[in-house]
C-alpha cells in the first residue's frame, strides 16, 4: 500500500510542478523537496519493514484492466529491488538539495528530477517485463533534456 502511495505522491508532485509558475520559486522548492522527501521517508519504511525471510515479493500491487486486451500490472519489491528503490530515492533527495541554489531553470531541473525518480521507481518495484521495458526507455527523455538544459 505505501507503494502505490509513493508512487501517487509523486505523480501528484509532477502535476503541481508543472501548474506551478516558474517565478515562484519558493513554492516549486517547496512542493519538489517535499514530495521527495515524503518519498524518502516511505521508502525507508518500506525497508524497515521488509522480511528478508521471505523469498516472495513484498508490497505486491496489481492492476486489473479488463476488457479486449485483458491487461494486468503488477507492481512489488523483492530484496534487491528494495535496495535500488531505496537508494533511487535518496540519490534524487540529495540532487534536489544540490540545485537548491539554481535560480533560472530551478523548475525545469526539479521537474525533470521528478520524473525521472518516478520512472526509475516504477523500474525497480515493475513485475512485468514488458512495463520494465516502456519506462526503462521512457526515462532517456527527461535524462536527456538535463543533459541539454
Amino acid at each position: 500500500m505505501m507503494l502505490l502511495f509513493i508512487l501517487i505522491t509523486l505523480a501528484v508532485s509532477i502535476l503541481f510542478l508543472i501548474l506551478t509558475d516558474e517565478t515562484n520559486l519558493e513554492q516549486l522548492r517547496f512542493i519538489s523537496l517535499f514530495s521527495s522527501s515524503i518519498v524518502l521517508i516511505l521508502s525507508c519504511l518500506i525497508a524497515s519493514k521488509f522480511d528478508f525471510n521471505v523469498y516472495y515479493f513484498q508490497e505486491v500491487i496489481s492492476f486489473d484492466f479488463g476488457g479486449l486486451l485483458d491487461l494486468n500490472y503488477s507492481f512489488g519489491l523483492d530484496g534487491i529491488s528494495l535496495f535500488f528503490f531505496f537508494l533511487s530515492s535518496l540519490l534524487i533527495f540529495s540532487c534536489l538539495l544540490f540545485i537548491w541554489e539554481e535560480k533560472k531553470l530551478y523548475k525545469e531541473y526539479a521537474l525533470n528530477l521528478l520524473v525521472i525518480e518516478l520512472f526509475l521507481l516504477v523500474i525497480f518495484s515493475v513485475l512485468d517485463l514488458f512495463l520494465f521495458y516502456i519506462f526503462f526507455e521512457a526515462i532517456l527523455i527527461p535524462m536527456y533534456i538535463i543533459i541539454g538544459v
